[in-house]
């Protein structure tokens, strides 16, 4: 099998935190420091990329390593990349598309950021959009630079990586207006020459019999063509999965949290990077990971006890444990698998506490058009 870092060039990432260029972690090695199981999907990915589509499961609604995926795909293929991600700010304070961008425009081969080759955009159904992000310059270099970077977005020929967050599904092969920031806006028609889609969450899309037959048949059209698909499930024991891989011929990578905590090989490699690895670099490189320490350990027992709060305003509540919250320190938390599990049962807390029979779900999209169902008939 051939080594990612052997078909692509050596990449780095600058540290958006770190202000002074005389500082270590200012510029971190990326290619030789990202963690074993990161690696193995890269070094998949480069020997499937073109022959076959993938499938990856992982516990995590965030696909982290994207912005070395899609610049990989685009690198080695010669075309531009179309990501679907989500624009919903999360816990992370920023959302996944938000993330993406930034990081990827940290990333550089010796000194040389990766966006002057291949540039990023948010691309919706009508329109591109340049998010230079360069939070390292001065006031001055940014200024100045900035404005070539604008023009190099929309007069290079070159791939580029497109990042895609509106509701409803769309694949965008061209687009008609131009904007480069909120005052410079203009009619030019961009074409997209795609080779890679990648799919973040695909379960988002994907979770009952009739979205996943809507969602097949939606990308029937594309499958004759020289696209490869990525297709990333959040949940590692979607009923879905099989369908998706039958239908779409893919090559599926499945790490599902039995695999990450019990196949010995992924665990004693994991733990050996993640105690040898610097604190401080590990904060860096860690934006890239697929993974992280608390992935592979064992899940606590938890015990329920008797609730301590009496009876009252649900809403009084709510504020106090959101208040809570912004006093707790995240870095320090060991298991933060179960930390985050536990803010979604909060967040679902007045949802569940209302009387289910007149609970109503809208679903649907927009080529069926929106409706509202009762919770059997969501099930159904």
């Amino acid at each position: 099998m051939e080594k990612w870092i052997e078909k692509v060039h050596e990449i780095n990432t600058y540290n958006p935190d770190c202000k002074d260029a005389d500082d270590y972690y200012y510029n971190t090695e990326l290619s030789e420091n990202i963690s074993p199981l990161t690696k193995f999907f890269l070094n998949t990915f480069v020997n499937t990329v073109g022959q076959k589509n993938i499938i990856i499961t992982f516990p995590d609604n965030i696909l982290r390593p994207l912005p070395l995926i899609a610049y990989t795909s685009s690198y080695l293929r010669k075309k531009s990349t179309l990501v679907f991600t989500s624009n919903t700010r999360g816990l992370e304070k920023k959302s996944p598309r938000e993330l993406h961008n930034l990081y990827y425009y940290m990333l550089n081969w010796d000194g040389e950021y990766l966006f002057y080759d291949i540039p990023i955009g948010y691309v919706y159904k009508d329109k591109i959009e340049a998010k230079i992000k360069m939070p390292l310059a001065t006031r001055r270099y940014r200024k100045r630079h900035v404005d070539f970077l604008k023009q190099n977005f929309v007069t290079t020929n070159r791939p580029k990586i497109l990042l895609y967050a509106d509701n409803g599904t769309k694949i965008v092969e061209n687009v008609n207006n131009i904007l480069l920031d909120n005052k410079t806006k203009f009619k030019q028609e961009m074409k997209f020459n795609i080779g890679c889609i990648i799919f973040e969450n695909v379960d988002r899309y994907v979770n009952s019999k009739y979205t996943s037959r809507q969602f097949i048949n939606w990308l029937k059209e594309y499958m004759d063509e020289d696209i490869n698909f990525i297709f990333h499930f959040s949940n590692p024991s979607s009923p879905f999965i099989n369908y998706v891989r039958e239908k779409t011929d893919s090559f599926v990578i499945p790490f599902s949290n039995s695999v990450l905590t019990n196949n010995n090989g992924i665990v004693e490699q994991a733990s050996n990077y993640y105690s040898s690895v610097d604190p401080n670099e590990s904060k860096v490189i860690e934006r890239y990971n697929i993974d992280r320490p608390y992935f592979y350990s064992d899940e606590s027992d938890i015990s329920v006890f008797k609730p301590l709060i009496e009876s009252g305003n649900i809403d009084s509540y709510f504020l106090e444990a959101k208040n809570l919250l912004k006093r707790v320190e995240e870095d320090s938390i060991l298991n933060k698998k179960l930390y985050y599990r536990s803010l979604g049962i909060l967040y679902s807390l007045q949802d569940l506490i209302i009387s289910p029979s007149k609970y109503k779900i809208r679903y649907g999209d927009y080529e069926i058009g929106w409706s509202f169902y009762n919770i059997p008939q969501f099930l159904e």
